[in-house]
Protein backbone atom coordinates (compact mmCIF):
# COMPACT_ATOMS: atom_id res chain seq x y z
CA UNK A 1 0.00 0.00 0.00
CA UNK A 2 1.48 3.54 -0.90
CA UNK A 3 0.29 6.45 1.21
CA UNK A 4 0.26 9.57 -0.78
CA UNK A 5 -0.29 13.22 1.70
CA UNK A 6 -0.88 16.10 -1.07
CA UNK A 7 -1.61 19.37 0.96
CA UNK A 8 -3.99 22.18 0.18
CA UNK A 9 -4.49 25.64 1.60
CA UNK A 10 -7.56 27.88 2.06
CA UNK A 11 -4.61 30.20 2.71
CA UNK A 12 -7.50 33.40 3.23
CA UNK A 13 -8.67 31.69 6.57
CA UNK A 14 -5.84 29.51 7.11
CA UNK A 15 -7.41 26.48 6.92
CA UNK A 16 -4.77 24.15 5.74
CA UNK A 17 -5.55 20.77 4.79
CA UNK A 18 -4.20 17.30 4.12
CA UNK A 19 -5.93 15.17 1.68
CA UNK A 20 -4.88 11.51 2.03
CA UNK A 21 -5.30 9.43 -0.83
CA UNK A 22 -4.42 5.81 -0.09
CA UNK A 23 -3.53 3.26 -3.08
CA UNK A 24 -3.79 -0.33 -2.60
CA UNK A 25 -0.52 -1.82 -4.85
CA UNK A 26 -1.03 -5.52 -3.80
CA UNK A 27 -4.17 -7.84 -2.46
CA UNK A 28 -2.48 -8.36 0.17
CA UNK A 29 -3.36 -5.14 2.40
CA UNK A 30 -7.40 -6.10 2.30
CA UNK A 31 -9.15 -3.16 3.88
CA UNK A 32 -6.31 -1.05 4.31
CA UNK A 33 -8.14 1.85 1.94
CA UNK A 34 -11.47 1.34 3.52
CA UNK A 35 -13.29 4.52 3.67
CA UNK A 36 -13.24 4.52 7.36
CA UNK A 37 -10.20 4.03 7.92
CA UNK A 38 -9.50 6.79 5.26
CA UNK A 39 -11.76 8.92 7.14
CA UNK A 40 -10.35 8.55 10.52
CA UNK A 41 -6.92 9.39 9.34
CA UNK A 42 -7.71 12.69 7.56
CA UNK A 43 -10.29 13.81 10.39
CA UNK A 44 -6.84 13.06 12.73
CA UNK A 45 -4.59 15.07 10.51
CA UNK A 46 -7.16 17.88 9.93
CA UNK A 47 -7.60 18.16 13.56
CA UNK A 48 -3.80 18.47 14.42
CA UNK A 49 -3.31 21.24 11.90
CA UNK A 50 -6.75 23.73 12.94
CA UNK A 51 -5.19 23.15 16.34
CA UNK A 52 -2.99 26.65 15.57
CA UNK A 53 -1.83 28.44 19.35
CA UNK A 54 1.30 30.17 19.94
CA UNK A 55 2.09 32.42 23.01
CA UNK A 56 2.58 35.90 22.70
CA UNK A 57 4.39 37.52 26.23
CA UNK A 58 2.87 35.38 28.31
CA UNK A 59 -0.74 35.14 26.70
CA UNK A 60 -2.28 31.97 24.70
CA UNK A 61 -3.38 32.97 21.37
CA UNK A 62 -5.66 31.43 19.32
CA UNK A 63 -4.63 32.34 15.32
CA UNK A 64 -6.34 29.29 13.48
CA UNK A 65 -8.09 31.79 11.12
CA UNK A 66 -4.66 33.11 9.72
CA UNK A 67 -2.95 31.37 7.06
CA UNK A 68 -0.28 29.43 8.24
CA UNK A 69 1.40 30.93 5.71
CA UNK A 70 1.73 34.66 7.02
CA UNK A 71 5.17 35.70 8.26
CA UNK A 72 4.88 36.82 12.31
CA UNK A 73 6.13 39.65 11.73
CA UNK A 74 2.38 40.63 10.25
CA UNK A 75 0.59 38.01 12.78
CA UNK A 76 2.10 40.10 15.47
CA UNK A 77 1.50 43.93 13.90
CA UNK A 78 -1.93 43.32 12.13
CA UNK A 79 -3.66 40.70 13.82
CA UNK A 80 -2.35 41.69 17.65
CA UNK A 81 -1.83 44.97 17.75
CA UNK A 82 1.67 44.64 18.63
CA UNK A 83 3.59 47.08 16.61
CA UNK A 84 7.24 47.98 18.50
CA UNK A 85 8.47 44.67 16.36
CA UNK A 86 9.35 46.69 12.83
CA UNK A 87 9.51 46.02 9.37
CA UNK A 88 12.90 46.24 7.49
CA UNK A 89 13.79 44.81 5.12
CA UNK A 90 11.47 41.47 4.38
CA UNK A 91 14.74 39.03 3.95
CA UNK A 92 16.30 39.11 7.40
CA UNK A 93 19.23 41.47 6.62
CA UNK A 94 18.59 43.98 8.79
CA UNK A 95 17.45 42.70 12.39
CA UNK A 96 14.74 45.32 12.58
CA UNK A 97 11.57 42.47 13.32
CA UNK A 98 13.94 40.41 16.05
CA UNK A 99 11.64 38.55 18.36
CA UNK A 100 12.08 35.94 20.90
CA UNK A 101 10.69 32.80 20.01
CA UNK A 102 11.44 30.37 22.75
CA UNK A 103 14.48 32.06 24.11
CA UNK A 104 16.23 32.12 20.95
CA UNK A 105 16.05 35.60 18.55
CA UNK A 106 14.55 34.95 15.56
CA UNK A 107 13.50 37.27 12.49
CA UNK A 108 9.50 37.66 12.12
CA UNK A 109 9.93 38.77 8.69
CA UNK A 110 11.11 35.30 7.55
CA UNK A 111 9.56 33.08 10.21
CA UNK A 112 5.80 32.09 9.32
CA UNK A 113 3.04 31.37 11.49
CA UNK A 114 3.43 27.78 11.36
CA UNK A 115 7.05 27.30 12.24
CA UNK A 116 5.89 28.99 15.82
CA UNK A 117 2.73 26.82 16.50
CA UNK A 118 3.46 26.20 20.13
CA UNK A 119 5.91 28.31 20.73
CA UNK A 120 6.81 30.98 23.44
CA UNK A 121 7.03 34.53 22.11
CA UNK A 122 8.11 37.14 23.11
CA UNK A 123 8.53 40.75 21.80
CA UNK A 124 9.71 44.42 22.81
CA UNK A 125 6.32 44.67 24.65
CA UNK A 126 6.82 41.60 26.35
CA UNK A 127 10.38 42.02 27.54
CA UNK A 128 9.30 43.96 30.60
CA UNK A 129 5.87 45.76 32.10
CA UNK A 130 8.28 49.34 32.92
CA UNK A 131 10.83 49.42 30.73
CA UNK A 132 13.12 47.62 33.77
CA UNK A 133 15.14 45.18 31.63
CA UNK A 134 18.46 46.08 32.26
CA UNK A 135 19.18 46.34 28.68
CA UNK A 136 16.43 48.64 28.15
CA UNK A 137 17.78 50.95 31.13
CA UNK A 138 20.68 50.67 29.50
CA UNK A 139 19.73 52.35 26.45
CA UNK A 140 17.87 55.15 28.18
CA UNK A 141 21.17 55.61 29.97
CA UNK A 142 23.33 55.69 27.13
CA UNK A 143 20.84 57.47 24.84
CA UNK A 144 21.16 55.28 22.32
CA UNK A 145 18.54 55.93 19.80
CA UNK A 146 18.84 58.41 17.14
CA UNK A 147 16.05 57.84 15.08
CA UNK A 148 14.73 54.57 17.28
CA UNK A 149 13.85 52.64 14.20
CA UNK A 150 15.61 49.54 14.31
CA UNK A 151 15.88 49.84 18.10
CA UNK A 152 13.49 47.58 18.85
CA UNK A 153 15.36 44.70 17.31
CA UNK A 154 18.42 45.89 18.97
CA UNK A 155 17.27 45.17 22.19
CA UNK A 156 15.49 42.39 21.99
CA UNK A 157 19.49 41.07 20.17
CA UNK A 158 21.14 42.08 23.28
CA UNK A 159 18.62 40.79 25.87
CA UNK A 160 19.15 37.24 23.96
CA UNK A 161 22.96 37.76 23.97
CA UNK A 162 23.13 38.56 27.67
CA UNK A 163 20.78 35.07 28.54
CA UNK A 164 23.61 33.16 27.19
CA UNK A 165 26.68 35.19 27.49
CA UNK A 166 26.23 37.46 30.40
CA UNK A 167 30.01 38.97 30.04
CA UNK A 168 30.31 39.31 26.64
CA UNK A 169 33.76 40.90 25.18
CA UNK A 170 33.53 43.70 22.55
CA UNK A 171 34.31 40.95 19.70
CA UNK A 172 31.81 38.52 21.20
CA UNK A 173 28.92 41.98 21.13
CA UNK A 174 30.15 42.82 17.91
CA UNK A 175 29.73 39.19 16.15
CA UNK A 176 26.25 39.02 18.01
CA UNK A 177 24.78 42.16 16.87
CA UNK A 178 24.95 41.91 13.57
CA UNK A 179 21.73 44.36 13.36
CA UNK A 180 22.07 47.29 11.11
CA UNK A 181 21.72 50.68 12.35
CA UNK A 182 21.96 53.23 9.78
CA UNK A 183 22.15 56.05 11.89
CA UNK A 184 25.44 54.29 13.38
CA UNK A 185 24.42 54.07 16.77
CA UNK A 186 26.93 50.76 17.58
CA UNK A 187 29.55 52.72 19.88
CA UNK A 188 26.56 53.51 22.06
CA UNK A 189 24.48 50.14 21.59
CA UNK A 190 28.03 48.34 22.80
CA UNK A 191 28.95 50.51 25.82
CA UNK A 192 25.14 50.10 26.90
CA UNK A 193 25.47 46.15 26.32
CA UNK A 194 28.15 46.11 28.44
CA UNK A 195 26.60 48.17 31.51
CA UNK A 196 23.79 45.94 31.17
CA UNK A 197 25.70 42.74 31.84
CA UNK A 198 27.12 44.63 34.96
CA UNK A 199 23.77 44.49 36.60
CA UNK A 200 22.82 41.16 35.10
CA UNK A 201 25.60 40.05 36.92
CA UNK A 202 24.81 41.35 40.71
Amino acid sequence: MVNRMEKSGHRGAGNARLMVVLHEADTDNVGAGSPAQKRSLETSIQGTLDMTKITVNGNEIDVAEISEETPLLWVLRDHLGLTGTKYGCGVSECGACTVHVDGEPVQSCVTTLSEVEGSDITTIEGLSDDGSHPVQKAWKEHSVPQCGYCQAGQIMMAAALLESNKDPSDEEIDSHMWNICRCGTYNRIREAIKDAAKEVNQ
